[in-house]
């Protein structure tokens, strides 16, 4: 990867690490990076081994991180999903127990009308040669 893919975060904080003279074997006892089992000839030789090796732990935990971060957003898009799901089901059940509601009391409204009602007799039939037509309206 390039250097750029590593996580500044931590990054910065071995560069300061560096700065403040801890030495290499330091931050990686502290970062729980194995350290090399090879002896080199100079101790920059080292020195960047552990930088590596710092290196590359740091990208295994960023991966990591962002395996499980992915995880976690799926996870939440499925509850989200389900609950969705869930609330749809609940309004159309309310939606359909409402609709009963409103034809029953429908039903029991107009049963109680009586036939010598205005309500149960048709209003009466208009003759049809003595209603404007349509064109008549709009003009």
């Amino acid at each position: 990867m390039p250097r750029s893919d590593y996580s500044p975060h931590k990054r910065d904080r071995i560069v300061s690490a560096f700065d403040s003279g801890m030495t290499g074997k330091e931050i990686a006892e502290k970062e729980g990076v194995p350290l090399p089992t090879v002896d080199y000839e100079t101790p920059a030789l080292a020195q960047e081994e552990i930088i590596e090796r710092l290196k590359i732990a740091i990208e295994e935990q960023t991966r990591r991180a962002d395996e499980e971060r992915c995880r976690a957003d799926e996870e939440w898009r499925l509850r989200e999903q389900e609950m969705r799901v869930h609330a749809e089901q609940d309004i159309r059940a309310i939606n359909a127990a409402l609709q009963r509601e409103r034809e029953e009391h429908n039903k029991t409204t107009h049963a109680r009308v009586s036939p010598k009602s205005s309500y149960a007799t048709p209003p009466p039939a208009a003759d049809s040669l003595s209603r404007p037509r349509t064109a008549e309206l709009i003009l």
